[in-house]
């Protein structure tokens, strides 16, 4: 990650998320906007790596922004980063193209813990969105069906890890609860993803529901 926009009107917040930010990728251009019309002034002289975007603006919804980056610049990973963890805000920030979506209450350090997860194809997603996002698959008829995730040669170690991610922790907290490094964590990841055909949290989560782990040890 070369540069970064932030999208935010409050100038602690700001700093923090731009401290987050040069945490998670040191080396990084940060630039700032607070508005949605300063926020397209950016988007108009070129378009970032990262984008953190807060959804409440003075002139407007952070979803404007979302929607513009996911139209012109795909490659952009976009992050809403907000206080609001519930339905209203969520969905039509992922449906509006979102990556991810972090709660500005948590720590510096798991803000940048869960950007860092962006290198290895992993969405930045708080536990209580994840949470979230596995209540609302889990309330919808399944598309996919059980047996045939159970047909998938997941091993003993890529169950656990799967179960692990699936409730929305890092992988730094898998490194601490499965006992192994974290390289070892983001290669059983990928390997999970790949056997599973599937590329964010979510789907892991919807897996592991149906495959009768999720909460396994």
């Amino acid at each position: 990650m070369n540069n970064g926009y932030i999208i935010e009107d409050h100038p602690l917040a700001q700093q923090w998320l731009k401290e987050s930010l040069e945490a998670a990728f040191p080396g990084i251009v940060t630039e700032v906007a607070a508005t949605v019309e300063e926020a397209n002034a950016l988007l108009d002289m070129g378009y970032p790596d990262i984008a953190l975007v807060d959804l409440n603006l003075p002139d407007g919804s952070g979803i404007e922004v979302i929607s513009r980056l996911n139209t012109e610049s795909p490659t952009t990973a976009t992050i809403v980063a907000t206080i609001y963890d519930d339905d209203e805000h969520l969905f039509p920030a992922l449906r509006a193209g979102a990556n991810g979506y972090i709660l500005k209450e948590q720590r510096k350090e798991e803000i940048s813990s869960l950007l860092q997860g962006i290198v290895n194809g992993e969405p930045p997603l708080s536990p209580g969105i994840s949470h979230r996002l596995l209540n609302y698959f889990s309330s919808m008829e399944s598309q996919m069906p059980a047996q045939e995730v159970e047909a998938h040669d997941l091993t003993k170690r890529e169950l656990d890890v799967l179960s692990v991610i699936a409730q929305g922790h890092s992988l730094n907290d898998a490194t601490s609860m499965l006992g192994v490094s974290r390289n070892t964590i983001a290669t059983h990841v990928k390997n999970i993803y790949s056997k599973l055909n599937i590329t964010s949290r979510a789907e892991a989560a919807l897996a592991a529901s149906a495959m009768g782990i999720l909460g396994s040890e």
